[in-house]
Protein backbone atom coordinates (compact mmCIF):
# COMPACT_ATOMS: atom_id res chain seq x y z
CA UNK A 1 0.00 0.00 0.00
CA UNK A 2 1.52 3.37 -1.30
CA UNK A 3 2.28 5.94 1.55
CA UNK A 4 -0.18 8.88 0.88
CA UNK A 5 2.00 12.38 -0.35
CA UNK A 6 1.60 15.37 2.06
CA UNK A 7 0.49 18.74 -0.39
CA UNK A 8 3.86 20.17 -1.75
CA UNK A 9 5.98 17.00 -0.31
CA UNK A 10 6.05 15.49 -3.93
CA UNK A 11 9.01 16.52 -6.31
CA UNK A 12 10.75 18.11 -3.09
CA UNK A 13 14.10 16.96 -2.24
CA UNK A 14 15.13 16.28 1.21
CA UNK A 15 16.84 18.51 3.44
CA UNK A 16 19.89 16.30 4.37
CA UNK A 17 20.12 16.04 0.26
CA UNK A 18 20.66 19.53 -0.62
CA UNK A 19 23.11 20.01 2.30
CA UNK A 20 24.96 17.41 1.43
CA UNK A 21 24.84 19.04 -2.40
CA UNK A 22 26.04 21.93 -1.18
CA UNK A 23 29.20 20.76 0.60
CA UNK A 24 30.30 18.88 -2.15
CA UNK A 25 29.82 21.79 -4.59
CA UNK A 26 31.69 23.97 -2.13
CA UNK A 27 35.03 21.52 -1.90
CA UNK A 28 34.77 20.56 -5.36
CA UNK A 29 35.06 24.13 -6.24
CA UNK A 30 37.94 25.57 -3.87
CA UNK A 31 39.88 22.17 -5.06
CA UNK A 32 39.67 22.60 -8.41
CA UNK A 33 38.95 26.48 -9.19
CA UNK A 34 41.63 28.71 -7.84
CA UNK A 35 39.67 31.76 -7.86
CA UNK A 36 37.40 31.89 -4.69
CA UNK A 37 35.17 33.58 -6.01
CA UNK A 38 34.57 31.85 -9.29
CA UNK A 39 34.46 28.29 -6.95
CA UNK A 40 31.57 29.23 -4.83
CA UNK A 41 29.33 30.29 -7.70
CA UNK A 42 27.81 26.56 -7.82
CA UNK A 43 27.33 27.19 -4.27
CA UNK A 44 25.31 30.27 -4.67
CA UNK A 45 23.41 29.07 -7.34
CA UNK A 46 22.14 26.51 -5.26
CA UNK A 47 21.50 28.53 -2.20
CA UNK A 48 19.00 30.78 -4.92
CA UNK A 49 17.34 28.08 -5.72
CA UNK A 50 17.00 26.83 -1.94
CA UNK A 51 16.01 29.68 -0.78
CA UNK A 52 13.65 30.59 -3.85
CA UNK A 53 11.91 26.94 -2.97
CA UNK A 54 11.94 27.27 1.03
CA UNK A 55 9.81 29.34 3.25
CA UNK A 56 12.58 28.54 5.89
CA UNK A 57 15.26 28.92 4.43
CA UNK A 58 13.80 32.77 3.12
CA UNK A 59 13.23 33.67 6.91
CA UNK A 60 16.68 32.43 7.99
CA UNK A 61 18.47 34.01 5.42
CA UNK A 62 16.67 37.96 5.50
CA UNK A 63 16.49 37.57 9.28
CA UNK A 64 19.38 35.91 10.58
CA UNK A 65 21.66 36.60 7.83
CA UNK A 66 21.10 40.66 8.38
CA UNK A 67 21.90 39.94 11.56
CA UNK A 68 25.68 38.52 10.61
CA UNK A 69 26.09 40.86 7.12
CA UNK A 70 24.88 43.91 8.76
CA UNK A 71 26.41 44.29 11.49
CA UNK A 72 29.01 47.11 10.33
CA UNK A 73 27.54 49.83 8.96
CA UNK A 74 30.85 50.96 7.16
CA UNK A 75 31.86 49.50 3.52
CA UNK A 76 30.12 47.42 1.01
CA UNK A 77 31.56 44.59 0.57
CA UNK A 78 30.98 40.95 -1.51
CA UNK A 79 29.55 40.03 1.92
CA UNK A 80 26.68 42.30 1.58
CA UNK A 81 26.16 42.40 -1.79
CA UNK A 82 25.44 38.39 -1.90
CA UNK A 83 23.49 38.93 0.87
CA UNK A 84 21.35 41.91 -0.99
CA UNK A 85 21.55 39.63 -4.12
CA UNK A 86 20.17 36.81 -1.63
CA UNK A 87 16.96 38.98 -0.30
CA UNK A 88 15.93 40.07 -3.94
CA UNK A 89 15.55 36.25 -4.87
CA UNK A 90 13.92 36.07 -1.94
CA UNK A 91 11.61 38.55 -2.21
CA UNK A 92 11.12 37.71 -5.57
CA UNK A 93 9.83 34.56 -4.55
CA UNK A 94 7.55 36.04 -2.00
CA UNK A 95 5.76 38.40 -3.89
CA UNK A 96 5.02 35.23 -6.70
CA UNK A 97 3.09 33.76 -3.74
CA UNK A 98 1.32 37.05 -2.19
CA UNK A 99 -1.64 36.33 -4.97
CA UNK A 100 -2.10 32.32 -4.49
CA UNK A 101 -5.63 31.56 -3.20
CA UNK A 102 -4.15 30.08 0.21
CA UNK A 103 -2.63 34.09 0.78
CA UNK A 104 -5.79 36.51 -0.41
CA UNK A 105 -7.32 36.89 2.91
CA UNK A 106 -3.57 37.98 4.29
CA UNK A 107 -3.32 40.21 1.31
CA UNK A 108 -6.91 41.74 1.68
CA UNK A 109 -5.77 43.13 5.62
CA UNK A 110 -2.57 44.13 4.12
CA UNK A 111 -3.22 46.40 1.34
CA UNK A 112 -2.50 49.34 3.00
CA UNK A 113 1.08 48.22 3.84
CA UNK A 114 1.79 47.69 0.08
CA UNK A 115 0.35 50.98 -0.66
CA UNK A 116 2.84 51.87 2.20
CA UNK A 117 5.73 50.21 0.62
CA UNK A 118 4.90 52.02 -2.76
CA UNK A 119 5.07 55.37 -1.09
CA UNK A 120 8.46 54.13 0.70
CA UNK A 121 9.82 52.78 -3.10
CA UNK A 122 8.84 55.83 -4.93
CA UNK A 123 10.96 57.77 -2.13
CA UNK A 124 14.21 56.27 -2.53
CA UNK A 125 13.74 55.93 -6.03
CA UNK A 126 13.86 60.03 -6.19
CA UNK A 127 16.44 59.90 -3.48
CA UNK A 128 18.91 58.07 -6.05
CA UNK A 129 18.76 60.95 -8.95
CA UNK A 130 18.92 63.83 -6.04
CA UNK A 131 21.78 62.00 -4.31
CA UNK A 132 23.58 61.32 -7.46
CA UNK A 133 23.14 65.28 -8.57
CA UNK A 134 24.64 65.98 -4.93
CA UNK A 135 27.96 63.83 -5.83
CA UNK A 136 27.07 60.84 -3.97
CA UNK A 137 28.06 57.44 -5.40
CA UNK A 138 25.81 54.99 -6.22
CA UNK A 139 27.36 52.50 -3.74
CA UNK A 140 27.40 55.23 -0.82
CA UNK A 141 23.59 56.00 -1.57
CA UNK A 142 23.26 51.89 -1.50
CA UNK A 143 25.07 51.45 1.96
CA UNK A 144 22.86 54.06 3.35
CA UNK A 145 19.29 53.17 1.62
CA UNK A 146 19.51 49.47 2.88
CA UNK A 147 17.70 49.54 5.83
CA UNK A 148 15.09 51.11 3.78
CA UNK A 149 14.95 48.72 0.81
CA UNK A 150 14.10 46.02 3.90
CA UNK A 151 11.24 48.12 4.88
CA UNK A 152 9.75 48.36 1.81
CA UNK A 153 10.47 44.69 1.58
CA UNK A 154 8.27 43.41 4.62
CA UNK A 155 4.81 43.53 3.77
CA UNK A 156 5.47 40.77 0.88
CA UNK A 157 8.23 38.80 3.40
CA UNK A 158 5.36 39.13 5.97
CA UNK A 159 2.72 37.19 4.09
CA UNK A 160 4.86 34.99 2.62
CA UNK A 161 6.05 33.76 6.16
CA UNK A 162 2.56 33.80 7.76
CA UNK A 163 1.04 31.63 5.59
CA UNK A 164 3.86 28.71 4.98
CA UNK A 165 5.14 28.96 9.04
CA UNK A 166 3.79 27.83 12.35
CA UNK A 167 3.27 30.13 15.12
CA UNK A 168 5.64 28.80 17.07
CA UNK A 169 8.44 28.90 14.35
CA UNK A 170 7.93 32.67 14.15
CA UNK A 171 7.83 33.58 17.83
CA UNK A 172 11.58 31.22 17.84
CA UNK A 173 12.90 33.49 15.16
CA UNK A 174 11.55 36.35 16.93
CA UNK A 175 12.78 35.55 20.60
CA UNK A 176 16.17 34.06 19.05
CA UNK A 177 16.91 37.28 16.89
CA UNK A 178 15.80 39.84 19.49
CA UNK A 179 17.86 38.13 21.64
CA UNK A 180 20.99 38.17 19.53
CA UNK A 181 20.35 41.59 18.69
CA UNK A 182 19.68 43.13 21.89
CA UNK A 183 22.80 41.54 23.51
CA UNK A 184 25.08 42.91 20.24
CA UNK A 185 23.58 46.15 21.16
CA UNK A 186 24.12 46.20 24.58
CA UNK A 187 28.00 44.59 24.04
CA UNK A 188 28.55 47.35 22.01
CA UNK A 189 27.02 50.69 23.63
CA UNK A 190 28.41 50.00 26.96
CA UNK A 191 31.99 49.53 24.96
CA UNK A 192 31.53 52.90 22.98
CA UNK A 193 30.30 54.86 25.85
CA UNK A 194 33.51 53.28 28.70
CA UNK A 195 30.88 51.24 30.43
CA UNK A 196 32.56 48.35 30.06
CA UNK A 197 35.70 46.03 28.64
CA UNK A 198 33.94 43.23 27.47
CA UNK A 199 36.04 40.92 25.14
CA UNK A 200 34.04 40.84 22.24
CA UNK A 201 32.36 44.14 21.76
CA UNK A 202 30.15 42.99 18.42
CA UNK A 203 29.16 40.04 17.25
CA UNK A 204 25.98 40.41 15.30
CA UNK A 205 23.64 43.52 14.28
CA UNK A 206 23.85 45.64 17.39
CA UNK A 207 19.90 46.71 17.62
CA UNK A 208 17.71 48.49 19.89
CA UNK A 209 14.25 48.34 17.62
CA UNK A 210 14.75 44.57 17.28
CA UNK A 211 14.71 43.55 20.92
CA UNK A 212 11.97 46.38 21.38
CA UNK A 213 9.51 44.28 18.98
CA UNK A 214 9.98 41.06 21.44
CA UNK A 215 9.68 43.31 24.55
CA UNK A 216 6.30 44.24 23.05
CA UNK A 217 5.20 41.52 22.12
CA UNK A 218 6.03 39.52 25.53
CA UNK A 219 4.42 42.80 27.68
CA UNK A 220 1.16 41.69 25.53
CA UNK A 221 1.39 37.92 25.99
CA UNK A 222 1.46 38.39 29.56
CA UNK A 223 -1.33 40.89 29.52
CA UNK A 224 -3.56 38.30 26.98
CA UNK A 225 -2.27 35.00 27.56
CA UNK A 226 -4.18 33.65 30.80
CA UNK A 227 -2.03 30.02 31.19
CA UNK A 228 1.50 31.62 30.02
CA UNK A 229 1.50 35.24 31.43
CA UNK A 230 4.01 34.95 33.86
CA UNK A 231 6.47 33.28 31.29
CA UNK A 232 6.44 36.04 29.14
CA UNK A 233 6.28 38.62 31.57
CA UNK A 234 9.32 37.44 32.91
CA UNK A 235 10.65 37.39 28.91
CA UNK A 236 9.64 41.17 28.93
CA UNK A 237 11.52 42.24 31.94
CA UNK A 238 14.73 39.86 31.23
CA UNK A 239 15.08 42.07 27.93
CA UNK A 240 14.33 45.11 29.26
CA UNK A 241 17.11 44.48 31.62
CA UNK A 242 19.13 43.92 29.27
CA UNK A 243 18.67 46.53 26.97
CA UNK A 244 19.08 49.38 30.26
CA UNK A 245 22.33 47.50 30.84
CA UNK A 246 24.12 49.06 28.32
CA UNK A 247 23.12 52.07 29.37
CA UNK A 248 21.64 54.12 26.89
CA UNK A 249 18.34 56.08 27.99
CA UNK A 250 16.90 55.08 24.61
CA UNK A 251 15.88 52.00 26.61
CA UNK A 252 13.18 54.59 28.39
CA UNK A 253 10.78 54.70 25.31
CA UNK A 254 10.18 51.31 25.96
CA UNK A 255 8.17 51.83 28.50
CA UNK A 256 5.61 53.57 26.35
CA UNK A 257 4.23 50.04 24.90
CA UNK A 258 2.81 48.44 28.19
CA UNK A 259 0.92 51.83 28.47
CA UNK A 260 -0.11 51.67 24.94
CA UNK A 261 -1.21 48.06 24.91
CA UNK A 262 -3.01 47.91 28.53
CA UNK A 263 -4.91 50.95 27.13
CA UNK A 264 -5.69 48.88 23.86
CA UNK A 265 -6.28 45.65 25.21
CA UNK A 266 -9.41 44.58 26.35
CA UNK A 267 -8.75 43.31 29.74
CA UNK A 268 -10.73 44.45 32.45
CA UNK A 269 -9.27 47.56 34.70
CA UNK A 270 -8.45 45.28 37.39
CA UNK A 271 -6.55 42.82 35.45
CA UNK A 272 -4.59 45.67 33.37
CA UNK A 273 -3.71 47.36 36.62
CA UNK A 274 -2.90 43.92 38.28
CA UNK A 275 -0.24 42.78 35.74
CA UNK A 276 1.21 45.83 34.84
CA UNK A 277 2.12 46.18 38.69
CA UNK A 278 3.29 42.48 38.37
CA UNK A 279 5.03 43.80 35.50
CA UNK A 280 7.20 46.18 37.58
CA UNK A 281 7.60 44.54 40.42
CA UNK A 282 9.45 41.89 38.38
CA UNK A 283 11.69 44.05 36.55
CA UNK A 284 12.79 45.73 40.16
CA UNK A 285 13.53 41.86 41.63
CA UNK A 286 15.57 41.42 38.41
CA UNK A 287 17.04 44.55 38.91
CA UNK A 288 18.11 44.17 42.55
CA UNK A 289 19.13 40.77 41.83
CA UNK A 290 21.51 41.25 38.49
CA UNK A 291 23.21 44.14 40.10
CA UNK A 292 25.11 41.77 42.24
CA UNK A 293 25.99 39.92 39.09
CA UNK A 294 26.58 42.73 36.59
CA UNK A 295 30.17 43.59 37.74
CA UNK A 296 31.02 40.23 36.11
CA UNK A 297 30.24 41.17 33.12
CA UNK A 298 32.93 43.58 32.90
CA UNK A 299 30.29 46.50 33.11
CA UNK A 300 31.00 49.38 35.89
CA UNK A 301 27.49 49.51 37.93
CA UNK A 302 28.82 53.04 39.11
CA UNK A 303 28.70 54.34 35.24
CA UNK A 304 25.26 52.74 34.37
CA UNK A 305 23.27 53.79 37.37
CA UNK A 306 25.26 57.27 37.02
CA UNK A 307 24.23 57.18 33.77
CA UNK A 308 19.89 57.00 34.63
CA UNK A 309 20.57 59.09 37.69
CA UNK A 310 22.05 62.14 35.87
CA UNK A 311 18.85 62.37 33.79
CA UNK A 312 17.41 64.92 36.13
CA UNK A 313 20.20 67.21 35.75
CA UNK A 314 20.96 66.33 32.15
CA UNK A 315 17.05 68.13 31.05
CA UNK A 316 17.61 70.98 33.34
CA UNK A 317 21.42 71.73 32.22
CA UNK A 318 21.71 69.89 28.78
CA UNK A 319 24.74 71.38 27.91
CA UNK A 320 26.46 69.50 30.58
CA UNK A 321 25.82 66.43 29.35
CA UNK A 322 28.53 64.76 26.88
CA UNK A 323 25.84 62.85 25.04
CA UNK A 324 23.29 66.35 24.23
CA UNK A 325 26.33 68.00 23.21
CA UNK A 326 27.26 65.59 20.37
CA UNK A 327 23.96 65.45 19.37
CA UNK A 328 23.73 69.11 19.15
CA UNK A 329 26.45 69.09 16.89
CA UNK A 330 25.05 66.58 14.50
CA UNK A 331 22.19 67.94 14.65
CA UNK A 332 23.59 71.46 13.13
CA UNK A 333 25.15 69.64 10.69
CA UNK A 334 21.58 68.01 9.85
CA UNK A 335 20.23 71.58 9.24
CA UNK A 336 22.96 72.75 7.04
CA UNK A 337 21.97 69.70 4.52
CA UNK A 338 18.33 70.81 4.92
CA UNK A 339 18.65 74.37 4.54
CA UNK A 340 20.82 73.81 1.60
CA UNK A 341 17.84 71.27 -0.19
CA UNK A 342 14.73 71.99 2.15
CA UNK A 343 12.53 70.53 -0.53
CA UNK A 344 14.05 67.19 -1.62
CA UNK A 345 17.34 67.14 0.80
CA UNK A 346 20.73 65.90 -0.04
CA UNK A 347 19.68 62.13 -0.42
CA UNK A 348 21.12 59.11 1.61
CA UNK A 349 24.64 58.79 1.80
CA UNK A 350 25.72 61.88 1.39
CA UNK A 351 28.35 62.55 3.82
CA UNK A 352 28.43 64.71 7.19
CA UNK A 353 31.77 66.24 8.21
CA UNK A 354 31.18 65.72 12.12
CA UNK A 355 33.95 67.32 14.69
CA UNK A 356 33.96 64.99 17.75
CA UNK A 357 34.78 66.02 21.14
CA UNK A 358 38.27 65.48 21.04
CA UNK A 359 38.79 67.18 17.81
CA UNK A 360 39.13 64.53 15.18
CA UNK A 361 36.81 65.75 11.72
CA UNK A 362 35.51 62.17 10.22
CA UNK A 363 32.73 62.16 7.14
CA UNK A 364 29.68 60.01 8.31
CA UNK A 365 26.30 59.47 6.55
CA UNK A 366 25.05 58.52 9.98
CA UNK A 367 24.60 61.07 12.52
CA UNK A 368 22.39 60.47 15.54
CA UNK A 369 19.74 62.98 15.33
CA UNK A 370 16.35 62.99 14.13
CA UNK A 371 16.70 65.39 11.85
CA UNK A 372 18.80 63.26 9.78
CA UNK A 373 15.78 61.88 8.15
CA UNK A 374 14.68 65.31 7.03
CA UNK A 375 18.28 66.29 6.08
CA UNK A 376 18.47 63.53 3.50
CA UNK A 377 14.89 62.96 2.06
CA UNK A 378 13.45 67.13 2.90
CA UNK A 379 9.79 68.20 2.66
CA UNK A 380 8.28 65.76 0.09
CA UNK A 381 10.11 63.05 2.07
CA UNK A 382 8.76 64.29 5.57
CA UNK A 383 5.20 63.74 3.57
CA UNK A 384 6.46 60.53 1.51
CA UNK A 385 6.93 59.88 5.79
CA UNK A 386 3.23 60.97 6.35
CA UNK A 387 1.60 58.94 4.12
CA UNK A 388 3.86 56.02 5.26
CA UNK A 389 2.44 56.20 8.87
CA UNK A 390 -1.32 56.87 7.59
CA UNK A 391 -1.48 53.31 5.55
CA UNK A 392 0.06 51.80 8.49
CA UNK A 393 -2.50 52.90 10.86
CA UNK A 394 -5.02 51.91 8.05
CA UNK A 395 -3.21 48.21 8.18
CA UNK A 396 -3.62 48.25 12.29
CA UNK A 397 -7.91 49.29 12.43
CA UNK A 398 -7.85 46.61 10.13
CA UNK A 399 -6.12 43.96 12.05
CA UNK A 400 -8.23 45.39 15.01
CA UNK A 401 -11.65 44.77 14.19
CA UNK A 402 -14.14 42.68 15.63
CA UNK A 403 -14.14 38.99 14.99
CA UNK A 404 -12.57 35.62 16.09
CA UNK A 405 -10.70 35.70 19.34
CA UNK A 406 -7.15 36.48 18.51
CA UNK A 407 -3.52 36.29 19.64
CA UNK A 408 -1.58 38.79 21.05
CA UNK A 409 0.39 39.94 18.18
CA UNK A 410 -1.78 42.69 17.33
CA UNK A 411 -1.50 44.69 20.30
CA UNK A 412 2.33 44.17 20.19
CA UNK A 413 2.46 46.19 16.87
CA UNK A 414 0.39 48.57 19.00
CA UNK A 415 3.20 48.39 22.04
CA UNK A 416 5.92 48.53 18.94
CA UNK A 417 4.56 51.52 17.01
CA UNK A 418 4.40 53.22 20.56
CA UNK A 419 8.18 52.09 21.41
CA UNK A 420 9.15 53.39 17.32
CA UNK A 421 6.91 56.83 17.94
CA UNK A 422 9.02 57.74 21.28
CA UNK A 423 12.19 56.50 19.23
CA UNK A 424 11.78 59.09 16.91
CA UNK A 425 12.29 61.80 19.26
CA UNK A 426 15.55 60.48 19.14
CA UNK A 427 16.55 59.11 15.95
CA UNK A 428 14.77 58.46 12.40
CA UNK A 429 13.88 54.54 13.09
CA UNK A 430 14.38 53.61 9.60
CA UNK A 431 18.20 53.77 10.29
CA UNK A 432 17.99 50.85 12.74
CA UNK A 433 18.22 47.96 10.79
CA UNK A 434 16.48 45.66 13.24
CA UNK A 435 13.45 47.90 12.70
CA UNK A 436 12.40 46.00 9.52
CA UNK A 437 12.97 43.12 11.25
CA UNK A 438 11.09 43.50 14.22
CA UNK A 439 8.14 44.74 11.73
CA UNK A 440 8.26 41.92 9.58
CA UNK A 441 7.92 39.30 12.20
CA UNK A 442 5.18 41.23 14.56
CA UNK A 443 3.09 41.71 10.58
CA UNK A 444 3.53 37.78 10.17
CA UNK A 445 2.26 36.90 13.65
CA UNK A 446 -0.49 38.71 13.45
CA UNK A 447 -1.31 37.30 10.01
CA UNK A 448 -0.81 34.03 11.53
CA UNK A 449 -3.05 34.84 14.27
CA UNK A 450 -5.24 35.82 12.00
CA UNK A 451 -5.26 32.58 10.10
CA UNK A 452 -5.54 30.28 13.01
CA UNK A 453 -8.61 31.97 14.55
CA UNK A 454 -10.36 31.84 11.36
CA UNK A 455 -9.53 28.23 10.95
CA UNK A 456 -11.09 26.98 14.36
CA UNK A 457 -14.11 29.47 13.75
CA UNK A 458 -14.25 27.14 10.50
CA UNK A 459 -13.86 23.63 11.99
CA UNK A 460 -16.93 21.65 12.16
CA UNK A 461 -17.66 20.76 15.85
CA UNK A 462 -17.81 17.17 17.07
CA UNK A 463 -20.59 15.28 17.11
CA UNK A 464 -22.11 14.35 20.58
CA UNK A 465 -22.20 10.89 21.82
CA UNK A 466 -25.60 10.39 22.49
CA UNK A 467 -26.20 8.90 26.30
Amino acid sequence: MMRPVAVGEQGRPPVPLLVGILGVLCISGLALVPDPLIAVLPLGALVAVLVAASVQARAVLVVFGGLAVLQSSQGFGATKLAYFLGVAVAFGAALTNVRKPAHTESYAHSKPLFRASVVLFSLLLLSFVVARVHGTTTVSWLRDAAPYLLAVCVPAFAIDVSTRMSRRRLLWVLVVGGVISGTSFTFEFASRHALATPAITRFALPSLLFPGALFAYAISASFQRPRSWRRWMLIAAAVLALVVLSGTRSALTFIAAPIAILFASRLSFFARTLRFFAFVAVVALIGLVGIHYVSRLGISTTALTQRFSSLPAVLSHPVSDQSYVERRSQQELALQAYHSSPLLGVGPGHLFPYTDLSGNTVFVFTIDTPLSFLAKFGLVGLAALAAWAYFVLMFLRRIRTPGPELGPARFALIGYFAIVAGYTLLNSPFEDKGFAFGLLLLIALSLRERIDAGSKSTRPAEPRELR
